[in-house]
């Protein structure tokens, strides 16, 4: 198998870059242990900008889930008041990692990354 790029890890991270580099067009090849998702709960949801950008892309259009903005965020003793900004800077997204990676597994083939997992030799 031939690939300019070589990701270690076939978690959220690692199928995102995969997804991102077969959209600009770059060869990428995602190796992993696990032929699937680990279904045990690791993290069931996301926090930040990424909520957004997955959003931008494309990637929630065909799922129930969307990023939510965040009225308040407790910051040490203080809490946070994100509802009085006309837009809140701090959105989440629940989302099951399991979930999230078939997700991005899926958005990642399509676009044209090869996961691979080293228990399908």
């Amino acid at each position: 198998m031939n690939a300019d790029v070589v990701i270690a890890g076939a978690g959220p991270t690692g199928l995102l870059l995969a997804y991102e580099l077969a959209l600009a067009g770059v060869p990428a090849l995602v190796l992993d242990k696990s032929p699937h998702p680990d279904e045990q709960p690791r993290a069931n949801g996301l926090v930040g900008q990424i909520t957004r950008m997955l959003a931008y892309r494309g990637l929630l259009d065909d799922t129930p889930v969307r990023p939510i903005a965040v009225p308040k965020f407790p910051f040490g003793p203080l809490s946070l008041e994100l509802d009085r900004l006309d837009i809140s800077p701090l959105h989440v997204l629940p989302v099951p990692q399991h979930a999230l990676e078939d997700l991005l597994h899926s958005a990642a083939t399509q676009a044209g990354a090869r996961p691979y997992s080293e228990a399908t030799k």
